[in-house]
């Protein structure tokens, strides 16, 4: 599965909970090693942003950031985050089409 599948499901209006529910544990599992990439690069970022802080040139917090941001985990940081935001955000869809769902069940029971 992937994010591209994600949003076929969620475009389906008849899809229902036996494709929602995996879906659904597809992406917290993604969230999930992302958050867990995340705290990796913001880890490892303290040593490679005071290297470039302290480098010739740059003179502001601000800089260093921008340079960091130009490093490849510096990229690799803002996708990550870029990422858990879309991810968040079709979880939070998906969670509420199965509420919707469950509730439209005990409706008709």
């Amino acid at each position: 599965m992937n994010i591209q599948d994600v949003k076929e499901v969620l475009l389906n209006s008849e899809a229902k909970s036996p494709e929602l529910s995996p879906t659904e544990a597809w992406l917290a599992v993604t969230y999930s090693n992302l958050a867990g990439e995340l705290s990796e690069l913001l880890m490892a970022k303290p040593s490679v942003w005071l290297g470039i802080r302290r480098s010739e040139g740059v003179k502001s917090d601000a800089q260093a950031d921008r340079q960091y941001e130009l490093t490849d985990a510096g990229n690799r940081t803002i996708r990550v985050k870029l990422e858990m935001q879309a991810i968040g955000k079709l979880l939070s869809s998906v969670r509420a089409r199965l509420r919707l769902l469950s509730d439209e069940s005990h409706n008709f029971q």
